[in-house]
């Protein structure tokens, strides 16, 4: 009777990982696919997506999601990396949940000046200028909070996505109160014929506002 031999299955080290992520931003899923089928040695694709379910996801900037783009822009021209900073919040329960992974309850306010749980889920995310592309790169759970703290966590982020080669040109949110209050901040006053933008302390760097299209 012949028997089959069982396949081993490969433990990938945390640098196959960050080989095989290389491989699949430069290709792209089906490109990587391909390889792996053929037998180039890379984690599969399904492999890939489990370990980085082990993402630590700190609310704030992101750490491991500015490590991610890191690699990724190893593989980006100059030009690619330009990107716009996106501002997006949405409307949540307020009562908080369990996280069974981290056997903690989660839901409490990570910015603002609100004790207890959070209403407001806000997410920052990059979007290429010239390519295609998007990262989410930093989140926070909120209540009551100000202006000038949502301006220090974009200042936050546009350092920490400066430090790995990418360029934030500019940042665009829709115009909900809170962002409205972040626009102050920025010393941004809206008129006719009057260009809006800011510049940043970081260089003395000019980057352009934009309200979001309803």
């Amino acid at each position: 009777m012949l028997k089959i031999p069982r396949r081993s299955i490969a433990k990938w080290s945390n640098e196959g990982i960050i080989k095989g992520l290389k491989v699949r931003f430069a290709l792209g899923k089906h490109g990587y696919n391909y390889l792996h089928r053929i037998g180039f040695p890379v984690p599969s694709y399904s492999t890939l997506n489990k370990r980085l379910q082990g993402l630590e996801m700190n609310f704030g900037v992101i750490s491991d999601m500015i490590e991610l783009l890191k690699i990724k822009g190893e593989k980006m021209d100059a030009s690619d990396k330009d990107c716009i900073l996106s501002l997006d919040e949405m409307e949540i329960s307020g009562n908080p949940d369990f996280d069974v992974s981290k056997r903690k309850f989660i839901g409490k306010c990570t910015l603002g000046n609100q004790k207890g749980a959070g209403n407001h889920y806000l997410v920052i995310l990059l979007r290429g200028l010239k390519l295609k592309w998007k990262q989410v790169v930093a989140h926070e759970i909120t209540g009551q909070v100000t202006g000038c703290q949502l301006k220090q966590l974009v200042v936050n982020v546009i350092e920490a996505v400066n430090s790995v080669g990418f360029n934030v040109v500019g940042i665009v949110s829709d115009m909900a109160a809170v962002n409205r209050s972040l626009w102050n901040s920025l010393g941004i006053t809206v008129s006719r014929n009057q260009r809006i933008n800011f510049t940043t302390d970081i260089k003395g760097k000019i980057i352009y506002v934009f309200a979001d299209v309803p």
